[in-house]
């Protein structure tokens, strides 16, 4: 009985022997693992949308201080209220339905300058994401060259459109009144850039992204694993140092870098 008591308190001396040790090992690593937490968190980052507007956050603005009624109207004739979603994005609606949406160029486009100023304009889009016409808002340009442009057909130029194929496509500017164009022109493609990158108009997987997020996932894993278990994954350490220094440093740019550090 003594000695079957003496293996049992054996034993759990050796048990708690195993724990203090863990624990110890635990302690000793622990910063490592925070700064592993730390880049798992920065990979984590990429995977939310920077510019994504929460819905809760969506702002109401009242149509006669962005654009003219009757300008929506002409577009959408039962429309009764406009609704800002984002710096381009205004949806438009008919009692609480949605019935289509605004890309204003104005204030993310300012800073393009045609003959006179600024040329802030929107774009008006169907519920199925297709361009039913260009509207100029309140401007300096010369009536002059705007007329120009509407002859030679400038402002219907994306009309029939979706958002995709206007974004790829190359209008050219019109002689005669080459500022202006170019103005609009630019005005019109960063709306669009801005709306698809930050609204998506679809499901666009970054495939390169995804492999990037996965494999710098691995190599965060790896590391963990060899904290831990560093006996076991001697085969693997120098695949995680070649990993960490291509995948996580040159790839992904997680690492601090030395110039930094120095200065």
């Amino acid at each position: 009985m003594n000695f079957s008591l003496f293996l049992c308190l054996s034993k759990m001396d050796k048990i708690d022997m195993n724990i203090q040790e863990n624990v110890a090992t635990f302690i000793t690593k622990l910063p490592k693992v925070i700064l592993l937490c730390v880049i798992i968190y920065l990979i984590s980052l990429n995977f939310k949308t920077t510019n994504e507007a929460p819905k809760n956050q969506e702002v109401k603005a009242e149509v006669s201080n962005v654009v003219p009624l009757d300008a929506v109207k002409k577009y959408f004739p039962t429309c009764t209220s406009v609704e800002k979603v984002n710096e381009v994005h205004y949806a438009v609606k008919a009692g609480g339905e949605e019935i289509g949406k605004l890309l204003v160029t104005t204030p993310i486009a300012d800073d393009l300058i045609g003959y006179a100023g600024n040329v802030p304009l929107f774009l008006a889009v169907s519920e199925e994401d297709v361009i039913l016409g260009l509207t100029l808002l309140d401007n300096s340009e010369s009536p002059g060259f705007l007329r120009r442009l509407e002859k030679k057909n400038l402002f219907s130029a994306w009309d029939g459109k979706t958002l995709e194929e206007a974004e790829q496509l190359n209008v050219e500017a019109v002689s005669g009144a080459t500022m202006s164009s170019d103005a609009i022109r630019g005005s019109v493609k960063r709306a669009l850039e801005f709306y698809l990158e930050r609204d998506g108009g679809g499901f666009d997987m970054d495939w390169m992204k995804l492999l990037q997020h996965a494999l710098g996932g691995i190599v965060v894993l790896l590391a963990l694993a060899s904290m831990f278990w560093g006996s076991r994954m001697k085969r693997w350490r120098y695949v995680l140092q070649v990993s960490s220094v291509l995948i996580l440093g040159f790839w992904s740019g997680y690492f601090v870098s030395l110039e930094l550090l120095f200065h």
